[in-house]
């Protein structure tokens, strides 16, 4: 059986090493806009960054970050949506953004905004990566 060098065995833990660093990178997504009134993949694309775009969650618009975006006129960096404001006001929201995001994200924030014309307000976590 051949034996490994002492510097291959370095090289293997550097690079493990650098893997799991990129791997753990802080990621954040930010809700932008209405699928049905925009190329959300350009749009993303052509932020600051290059995040990639997404119409999954509930046909809005949202673009996710490998590292936090910068700061926009002070508004928390990053947005997730946590479902239909239905049968759930402003602070139930906000609880629930805060008792499921609290593990994950720092300064958590839940809002009800009304995004897409005439649909139902949504429930959107507002928080910055830890």
């Amino acid at each position: 059986m051949a034996k490994i060098s002492n510097s291959l065995c370095i090289f293997i833990v550097l690079v493990s090493t650098f893997t799991m660093q990129s791997i753990l990178v802080e990621a954040c997504s930010r809700i932008v806009g209405n699928c049905g009134a925009m190329d959300c993949l350009k749009y993303c694309n052509n932020l600051p960054g290059s995040p990639t775009g997404s119409c999954r969650y509930f046909n809005l618009c949202t673009c996710f970050y490998n590292t936090p975006p910068p700061k926009t006129r002070g508004i928390r960096t990053c947005s997730v949506g946590f479902g239909l404001c239905e049968n759930c006001d402003l602070n139930c929201c906000n609880e629930n953004c805060v008792n499921y995001y609290a593990h994950e994200y720092k300064n958590i924030k839940g809002k009800c905004l009304h995004i897409l014309d005439p649909d139902p307000t949504y429930c959107i976590c507002l928080y910055d990566p830890k």
